[in-house]
């Protein structure tokens, strides 16, 4: 699996098999150039880190499949250069990543979720926007992040459901914006952390 045409012919051999069983994949600490679609079941991508070297994506991922588990991404950077990095309209966990250099570092759209967790979003434009009017799930405590240095770190468009977005020990530093929320989605930052951008 050390390139990206190696993976996503894996996960197209894997879409074939039974569906109800969870599959996990762990990645080589290499540089994917390019992105992926997983588009007819959930899987869990694990990266690795090797020295310097961390498992590393360079193009788009888009996320369709809710079959039958939650899409995981774990310790991955998603490194762009303008566009979108996640493109997602299924459900979707982040653990331990870092997004950075992006247009839009995860796009949430209708039908999906994003969870995101002790994960890094550092100099996109907008780092998480959502935009998606229905969804299955709700993961609502973004907790131990970083927002750094983006022009709008998070963008509510629109989120499903009412219940309240928190963000327990996330911290804000250097955003021009930290939330921008259009939608009037009820949150909570009280436990948040915002670093002044005074130097």
């Amino acid at each position: 699996m050390e390139t990206i045409e190696d993976l996503q012919s894996l996960l197209e051999q894997i879409e074939q098999q039974n569906k109800d069983a969870s599959v996990f994949i762990y990645l080589p600490a290499v540089r994917y150039e390019g992105g992926l679609r997983i588009t007819e079941r959930a899987v869990e991508l694990i990266g690795t880190t090797d020295g310097s070297s961390q498992t590393t994506f360079t193009g788009s991922m888009i996320v369709k499949s809710n079959m039958p588990q939650i899409n995981i991404f774990r310790n991955l950077v998603l490194e762009g250069n303008g566009g979108v990095g996640v493109y997602n309209s299924a459900r979707l966990i982040l653990y331990d990543c870092t997004v950075r250099n992006w247009d839009i570092g995860v796009y949430v759209q209708d039908g999906g979720w994003a969870g995101v967790h002790q994960c890094v979003f550092e100099q996109n434009k907008t780092a998480l926007q959502f935009d998606s009017r229905e969804a299955e799930m709700a993961d609502p405590d973004y907790i131990n992040n970083v927002f750094r240095d983006n022009g709008t770190a998070i963008s509510l468009i629109h989120v499903p459901g009412e219940i309240a977005l928190t963000f327990p020990d996330t911290v804000f530093s250097g955003n021009e914006i930290d939330i921008d929320n259009p939608a009037g989605h009820p949150v909570n930052t009280q436990d948040a952390v915002f670093e002044s951008n005074a130097s």
